[in-house]
């Protein structure tokens, strides 16, 4: 765990420190909305936190917004038209799906459609979307892909990921949404890898 900020710059390819965390933390949820960065969640040596804190890039110290619903680990996120979609499971204590509102600085919950929602996600905004994919349930590693349509509040199910995955980065890349590393565990040694693997979803068009 660690409190450590640090900025990269891709033009001078250069990192520089930032204002540290209030706490040191690891398995923080980051994300921008409107050139504010949020940290959201977390875990210390204790336990998981609900923090959610966020800061300016002409700012030197971080502030603290409404807390999340319950304590948020091994989550993931992303940002559609403005707000702040969280998507995590039980070992989060807080499972299912919630959206953030940084104009009126409070939290929703969306009912998930699974009765126990995966841990360890990946979660992306694609296609005016939320996608959340993938994960730990019950029997190990999923391949289910989940997604939250905002504008008619319903849910649907979507291509499944080829392999299971968890704690990886998924992003809308120019129009495909692209799934990279993370890590999958293995029946036959009991334990986990993390991957390089890199998923894009196939265009049929």
């Amino acid at each position: 765990k660690t409190a450590t900020v640090e900025i990269y710059d891709p033009l001078s390819r250069r990192l520089r420190l930032g204002p540290p965390l209030p706490r040191p933390a690891d398995q923080v949820v980051a994300l921008t909305v409107d050139d504010r960065l949020y940290a959201i969640g977390g875990a210390d040596d204790e336990s998981s936190a609900p923090d959610v804190i966020s800061i300016a890039a002409n700012e030197t110290q971080w502030s603290h917004r409404a807390p999340a619903p319950g304590p948020l680990s091994q989550a993931s996120g992303c940002v559609l038209n403005g707000k702040i979609y969280i998507a995590a499971g039980p070992s989060a204590k807080c499972p299912g799906l919630f959206v953030y509102d940084p104009q009126l600085d409070r939290w929703d919950q969306i009912v998930h459609p699974a009765s126990q929602p995966p841990s360890a996600p990946m979660c992306t905004a694609f296609a005016d979307k939320v996608w959340v994919m993938g994960g730990r349930g019950k029997t190990g590693g999923q391949t289910t892909t989940y997604i939250y349509s905002p504008a008619s509040g319903k849910w649907q199910e979507g291509p499944e990921i080829p392999l299971p995955v968890s704690w990886a980065a998924a992003a809308d890349a120019n129009g495909r949404l692209l799934i990279a590393g993370g890590a999958y565990e293995d029946d036959r040694v009991g334990t986990f890898f993390n991957t390089d693997r890199v998923f894009l979803l196939r265009n049929e068009r």
